[in-house]
């Protein structure tokens, strides 16, 4: 799956950058990082020497779903292609 991934990571952050077709962008990487996430940063089912790695990866990943969803819910900036 790493070419699909890569793909969908790749193209999401172009237009995120660009600020085209932005909330399409942000829905991908939202419905990509959540599974993500919560599969390969459960630190709560890890041993205890990879319990702060995985924690610190997780509440990272919170902090990256928080910004997409306030790009979602705020639309592209002032300097985006979509911007009429």
């Amino acid at each position: 799956l790493i070419w699909p991934v890569a793909l969908v990571e790749v193209l999401a952050g172009a237009m995120l950058v660009l600020g085209w077709k932005t909330r399409w962008a942000t829905l991908a990487l939202i419905v990509f990082t959540v599974p993500a996430t919560l599969i390969f940063h459960a630190y709560w089912s890890v041993p205890a020497d990879q319990f702060m790695n995985q924690q610190i990866h997780f509440m990272k990943n919170l902090a990256i779903l928080g910004g997409l969803l306030s790009v979602f819910a705020n639309g592209s900036g002032r300097y985006a292609l979509d911007r009429p």
